[in-house]
């Protein structure tokens, strides 16, 4: 998870790519929606091909598409940097049938803690309050500007059931590094 930031800055070109052997698919650049049915479209063969069961495929798919879209709901658009909205995706189907799902993108660094505090509540619910969470959620929050009502952790948390490993890293005075790795 920690070199994610370090594969963004050497990875030389955007685009969706898979390793020889099939086991590990990386994205990099600008998410759109169009980019969103383009992963899903590349990564169903690896399913065909047995790399998990139906359930895990499904659990892999909303959590892949929730990622996704907090990218590119989540990215900074201050149209001052180009890259800043441009995100990394990288996921490792382990020979264990696990799948390691890490994702990155650009943030404003005034927005690190409120991000943190979020993912730490999430961290420390089971799965019985995370749903009841989930459920307020839904029902109290209204539509943000960026079009969530901030449902995407809680939903990834739920569907992955495991805790959301996250890093910040500063890499200048305005901007972090977010990345986020979650195991299914």
């Amino acid at each position: 998870m920690k070199d994610l930031l370090a594969l963004f800055n050497n990875e030389k070109s955007d685009g969706i790519q898979f390793s020889g052997s099939g086991d590990i698919l990386l994205f990099k650049g600008k998410v759109t929606q169009e980019v969103i049915q383009d992963i899903h479209h590349t990564i169903e063969p690896v399913f065909e091909n047995g790399v998990a069961d139906p359930r895990k495929r499904k659990k892999y798919f909303t959590v892949l598409t929730e990622v996704l879209q907090n990218i590119f709901h989540h990215h900074n658009n201050s149209g001052a940097d180009e890259m800043r909205s441009e995100g990394i995706l990288k996921t490792v189907f382990k020979s264990d049938k696990a799948i390691e799902l890490d994702a990155g993108n650009f943030m404003l660094l005034e927005n690190v803690d409120l991000l943190k505090e979020r993912i730490s509540r999430i961290n420390d619910m089971d799965e019985e309050s995370l749903k009841a969470f989930y459920l307020e959620s839904l029902s109290t929050t209204t539509l943000s500007d960026k079009g969530g009502a901030g449902l995407g952790l809680i939903e990834i948390a739920r569907k992955s059931g495991s805790k959301l490993n996250c890093t910040f890293t500063p890499v200048n005075e305005h901007y972090a590094f977010f990345t986020l790795s979650v195991i299914l």
